[in-house]
């Protein structure tokens, strides 16, 4: 086991092209299963989510090819088979491989899905989107089996904007027979993704962008190549680490209208920002100024993703704030720790409240999921003195590697370290 050892007082200082988006690939390569063609898909993140769902991929008989950041997959042998509890633990995209087998083949049979544990994830919603196309689902050895009775398209409203739910629904609606609405879709970037990678493989979905999507079935979708587009939660972590150490950044890729209520944010704070098509350039002041009140929404409202890198902004700026999450109930890891390194957070869920203090010092912390960790690595940077971090595997998850990141920012004063274990008897 091993843990990260951050010098503190480091300075961002450089520029960076940001990695492709683990919540589009994860998507796509799911929709792969769909295409009985071969599919290639570029700037794809090496992130170990992504590695997982591949290798879900491959036990269900798609032929897999990855050099660097480009996938090959190839679904024309692909069957139902089953997905054990081992392999979808710790991670989500089983559920969405169920809508793309059902849809497919007529079946499909998966153990429940895992993640990070910040709060409730049922899988009711993905249960009503699939029951809504014909599918009749039954409880099997602790997950999920589904037999499509019939095809036909449907009009489903979605209580919440899900985002995994609306994704399902698109796998689901692409294949059925005539046409199907979504009424209340999520409407993230990463759906938007979704929508023209399929619409590229041959779907017909109208609508991209609002909450109402129009999807017209098809028999058949054929191969195609897509490009991954940057992450924007990884982007707004780079860009609040630059805030956090009173720096200066440049990131390329990002489209900053994704990140808009992000931006806004870091505006707030005192931040300079200029805007570019493909890139966003950000200077802190010497200290941040913090007078505001925050809820987490969804797209295009605050991301619940960079709640806690705001969290780590806040403790060190000026003035006190409020953070309002609302859409994942136990995402308070992160700022319970941050009190190890002074900071000045009251939690009362489902709000934080963050007085700012000049100086945080070092500290023993732990991230328990992956957002978390990488914003208590984050404002490690900023402390005084040095920090010890647990949960480096969290970070493999979302970040294809955040240390040579860091170090390509000007904060490469971070080490790995292995943990000694104490042995009682």
């Amino acid at each position: 086991m091993e843990r990260l050892v951050i010098q503190g007082q480091q300075r961002v200082a450089g520029e960076l092209t940001v990695q492709g988006s683990k919540n589009l690939t994860l998507p796509i390569l799911c929709a792969c299963l769909l295409i009985p063609e071969p599919v290639v898909l570029t700037h794809c993140p090496r992130i170990s989510d992504v590695e997982e769902t591949l290798e879900m991929l491959r036990k269900l008989g798609v032929y897999v090819q990855q050099e660097g950041h480009t996938i090959l997959c190839d679904a024309s042998q692909a069957s139902p088979s089953g997905l054990s509890r081992e392999m979808t633990q710790g991670n989500r995209m089983s559920i969405l491989m169920l809508g793309a087998m059902v849809s497919r083949f007529g079946y499909g049979r998966i153990a429940y899905p895992g993640g990070c544990r910040i709060g409730k994830r049922p899988v009711d919603l993905h249960e009503m989107v699939l029951e809504s196309f014909g599918t009749e689902l039954e409880d099997a050895d602790d997950g999920l089996e589904g037999t499509r009775k019939q095809k036909n398209g449907c009009r489903i409203s979605l209580p919440f904007p899900s985002v995994g739910a609306t994704e399902n629904a698109l796998l689901c609606a692409c294949l059925s027979e005539g046409e199907s609405e979504i009424v209340g879709a999520a409407r993230e970037p990463e759906i938007t993704g979704l929508c023209r990678f399929l619409n590229g493989a041959g779907a017909q979905i109208r609508g991209l962008g609002t909450s109402r999507l129009q999807i017209g079935g098809v028999k058949r979708l054929h191969g195609t190549g897509y490009e991954i587009e940057a992450d924007r939660i990884v982007a707004g972590t780079y860009l609040t680490a630059a805030a956090v150490t009173g720096g200066e950044c440049q990131l390329w890729g990002v489209r900053p209208q994704q990140l808009s209520s992000y931006l806004d944010f870091l505006a707030r704070l005192g931040c300079g920002l200029h805007l570019q098509e493909q890139g966003v350039r950000l200077t802190a002041p010497l200290r941040l100024t913090s007078r505001l009140r925050v809820k987490t929404e969804p797209y295009p409202g605050f991301p619940t993703d960079l709640q806690p890198m705001a969290v780590g902004a806040l403790s060190v700026a000026e003035g006190e704030a409020e953070l309002e999450e609302s859409i994942f109930e136990r995402r308070f890891d992160a700022a319970e720790e941050m009190r190890r390194f002074g900071a000045r957070v009251q939690i009362a869920p489902p709000c934080i409240s963050v007085r700012g203090v000049r100086r945080l010092h070092g500290a023993d912390v732990t991230g328990r999921d992956l957002r978390g960790t990488a914003a208590l690595l984050i404002t490690a940077l900023a402390a005084e003195g040095e920090t010890r971090l647990e949960g480096e595997r969290y970070l493999k998850r979302g970040y294809e590697d955040m240390l040579r990141d860091l170090a390509q920012l000007g904060c490469g004063e971070i080490r790995k370290e292995a943990k000694e274990w104490q042995s009682y008897g």
